[in-house]
């Protein structure tokens, strides 16, 4: 059996275009479209140095570079409490 392994830039650029996809190439927060120029980033919300959560769907949003830039110190507030809502206290949890 043969396996694919890849680098980890490219398993980094094939995540990061299922997450914009995912998301529709725009920000989850402002909706802002990369389509109309915006500048779209993928946010690990729980560090990309977390090896078991580096590659994990839930941890990254897609964020246009204004809300990348404004949420990705402060995790405590707004960020934190629509990342619950996105995946519910128990996944939350999990991946805490």
């Amino acid at each position: 059996m043969n396996k694919k392994i890849w680098s980890s830039a490219t398993a980094d650029r094939k995540i990061r275009e299922f997450v914009f996809e995912r998301d529709g190439y725009k920000c989850v927060f402002c909706k802002r479209k990369q389509e109309d120029g915006w500048q779209i980033h993928p946010s690990h919300f729980w560090g990309r140095n977390d090896s078991a959560l580096r590659y994990e769907e839930d941890n990254i949003d897609t964020l246009c570079a204004m809300d990348h830039f404004r949420h990705e110190n402060n995790k405590l507030g707004f960020y934190r409490e629509w990342k619950i809502k996105q995946l519910g206290i128990n996944r939350y949890n999990e991946l805490e």
